[in-house]
């Protein structure tokens, strides 16, 4: 299950989403309507539970049912409504259940909600939202900012958030946004208390202003730079070198790949063939829909071109035809 999903006692899945299920690659999950609040995500999304310490004890002898203290210096969490353990974690561990951790979301207006679930056990948790003011558009298209917080209850990650422009729907998404993705990031201990999670929130929200502004200022000023034909070409041929000509099969696939390139750069979505803008927008289009990806272990020629677009050479690829641009066109 590439998704990770929790899995309710309901037999829903732990997860919820604003908009067409179809916007979900997976199909799961429950619809809530736009503008509902963070309690009522936590609750379709099956995120209300809470979770305890509990200490750990060696059981006895088959049929002893004595059971005894095990001095390790670590409890375990446990997840209350089904009694699962979690994780192990050390005697300082303070429990931060989700409603808890959420609750600082209602101190920022204009806020809204697009999905929200659990992973494994319910061990880890997540909610995304969303700021439309934070929205920018390059040239008619609208970018969307997105403000991910995340909770986990096995000591492995600190609660944490962060601005990204993945919409997080499963593991995959949720992971890329956390390796690739996330600006302005903050992470706080399990020990922090709540004046420390507001301040920084805060802070963090300012400097997401600050990235967001960047960001649409690069992205105009390609957009403003003329590009001809030629110097689209030469850019590509920047991000695709030209092989070695004695190897006439892996040539004829570059000059396919140039071509493809050229097209989209004239004629792929929302493209005119004017500006840098448009080149990097061909690159990208070019990674995420006409890109060959192969079947990779149990994963199929789709599921295979996502994890790449998110993580592997998919990713390098848009990130270096962010980076060239960036290096050749962009007026200072």
């Amino acid at each position: 299950m590439a998704h990770k999903l929790a899995l309710h006692s309901s037999g829903e899945y732990a997860m919820a989403y604003v908009g067409d299920r179809r916007s979900i690659w997976h199909g799961l999950g429950q619809q809530i309507p736009e503008g509902a609040p963070w309690q009522d995500v936590l609750r379709v999304a099956h995120l209300d539970y809470d979770v305890e310490t509990w200490p750990i004890l060696a059981l006895g002898p088959e049929g002893d049912g004595v059971t005894y203290p095990v001095r390790t210096g670590h409890v375990a969490t446990v997840r209350t409504d089904t009694n699962t353990v979690l994780g192990v974690v050390g005697h300082g561990y303070q429990v931060m259940n989700n409603a808890d951790a959420f609750a600082w979301l209602d101190g920022f207006e204009g806020i809204e909600f697009e999905t929200a679930g659990a992973f494994g056990r319910g061990e880890v948790v997540w909610i995304l939202a969303r700021d439309p003011r934070q929205d920018i558009k390059v040239r008619g298209e609208e970018i969307r900012s997105y403000l991910l917080l995340w909770n986990s209850h096995n000591g492995t990650m600190k609660i944490g958030g962060g601005f990204t422009k993945t919409r997080v729907v499963c593991w995959n998404t949720f992971v890329a946004s956390l390796h690739r993705g996330v600006e302005s990031r903050f992470g706080i201990t399990h020990t922090a208390n709540a004046k420390d999670r507001l301040d920084e929130a805060a802070r963090v929200m300012g400097l997401e202003r600050k990235y967001t502004s960047a960001f649409q200022e690069a992205a105009e000023r390609l957009a403003l730079r003329p590009l001809t034909p030629k110097q689209a070409l030469d850019y590509f041929y920047g991000l695709m070198p030209e092989p070695d000509k004695e190897s006439k099969a892996a040539y004829s696939v570059w000059e396919d790949k140039i071509d493809g390139l050229m097209h989209l750069y004239r004629h792929g979505l929302g493209n005119r063939g004017e500006s840098a803008w448009d080149a990097v927008n061909a690159a990208h289009e070019f990674s995420d829909h006409f890109r060959r990806y192969h079947k990779s272990g149990k994963r199929g020629p789709e599921e295979a071109r996502m994890y790449s677009g998110l993580f592997g050479s998919g990713a390098d690829f848009k990130q270096r035809s962010w980076d060239l641009a960036q290096e050749l066109f962009a007026l200072t």
